[in-house]
């Protein structure tokens, strides 16, 4: 098992920022942005996605590797500093459908948004996604992670978009 170390006070503010303002975010645009016929299409599309993601994921056995590898390995993927992939937009379009955005107190040395039973956002960052360790490339045949990946591009393209649409909407500037 991992050894859990607590990280400093700065760390964890600045991840609390982030969800604070993306819930900001979410308080002060919730009613224009659930009226645009547009944005709710893109959600749709994007937790549709989401759905055939995962179980790709899941039937190949990169869920479980990844698993394996946040409880097990000190070099995970999953560690503390991805927490800050997650920006407030990620997190606004995670409230939008329907995510509760809460850090997660389990293990200090891991991302704040992974759970025992796993990633606590329905919409996660490209790199979440997308990044092949060793670990996967070992121990998941080759031909499933390519069939895998062409199923998860198909989510990453409708976060890119989603993200970029609310942007624009909103005119965010981090």
């Amino acid at each position: 098992m991992r050894n859990i170390f607590k990280n400093n006070l700065y760390n964890e503010n600045c991840i609390k920022g982030i969800i604070l303002h993306s819930e900001e975010l979410y308080k002060s645009h919730r009613d224009s942005l659930l009226k645009d016929t547009y944005l709710l299409e893109q959600l749709n599309n994007l937790k549709e996605s989401i759905v055939i993601s995962r179980k790709v994921m899941k039937d190949t056995g990169i869920t479980e590797e990844c698993f394996k590898c946040s409880v097990y390995d000190d070099s995970t993927c999953c560690g503390f500093n991805t927490s800050y992939k997650c920006d407030s937009i990620l997190l606004l379009i995670n409230r939008l459908l329907g995510v509760q955005i809460n850090m997660q107190t389990y293990t200090k040395n891991l991302c704040v948004y992974l759970t025992p039973t796993g990633c606590s956002l329905l919409a996660r960052p490209a790199i979440c996604l997308n990044f092949l360790c060793d670990r996967i490339r070992t121990n998941i045949p080759h031909s499933k992670i390519v069939t895998a990946q062409n199923i998860i591009g198909n989510e990453i393209d409708n976060l890119f978009k989603l993200e970029n649409y609310l942007k624009k909407i909103i005119r965010w500037n981090p």
